[in-house]
């Protein structure tokens, strides 16, 4: 997934279809209310909204990482293809903050300590978003290298995504990839 890879690819539009543009935009807003420096402290589900946001951001970045860096073209690709998955909600600086949040937990924690860190933070149905979002990225240029197929391997492990389930995930993501 090398920066020559990604430069002038742009999402596809066919990938509008997939995720749960919803769950994005609530957990966007909730982390919007987290963050605002005037206000009371958040409830729970609005820290679990935040959090679940940031394990999205997380999968994005690992496999848009696979190559063992990200390139700013490369974050600009994976920022489009949010964008479309979560219907504009999630814009370039939020993913641009996020990128560097998690390239700072990757070179401090590593990565099995950061896959296991999204096994924690995202639970139910936002673990199968996550890895979905995380397909979407892997398949925007219309691809998947042997290094995204292994982060999205472990990803799904990380996750406790059954590998039937893994597999249909991304067989369907890769038909509308494909179909755009």
């Amino acid at each position: 997934m090398g920066e020559a890879r990604r430069n002038g690819c742009t999402c596809p539009e066919g990938l509008r279809g997939l995720g749960d543009p919803d769950r994005l935009r609530r957990c966007h807003d909730a982390a919007s209310d987290v963050s605002r420096a005037s206000r009371p402290p958040p409830s729970a589900e609005q820290e679990a909204a935040a959090s679940a946001l940031f394990g999205f951001l997380g999968a994005a970045f690992l496999v848009a990482a696979a190559d063992g860096c990200v390139s700013e073209s490369e974050v600009r690709q994976f920022a489009d293809v949010l964008g479309v998955l979560s219907g504009g909600v999630l814009t370039q600086p939020t993913v641009e903050d996020a990128t560097d949040d998690w390239a700072a937990l990757l070179a401090e924690d590593g990565y099995e300590t950061s896959l296991a860190g999204l096994g924690e933070v995202l639970v139910g149905e936002d673990r199968r978003l996550a890895y979905e979002i995380a397909c979407g990225v892997a398949f925007a240029d219309g691809s998947l290298s042997h290094e995204e197929d292994a982060v999205l391997a472990d990803l799904a492990r990380a996750l406790s995504i059954h590998e039937a389930d893994a597999a249909s995930i991304r067989g369907d993501v890769e038909r509308v990839a494909a179909a755009s």
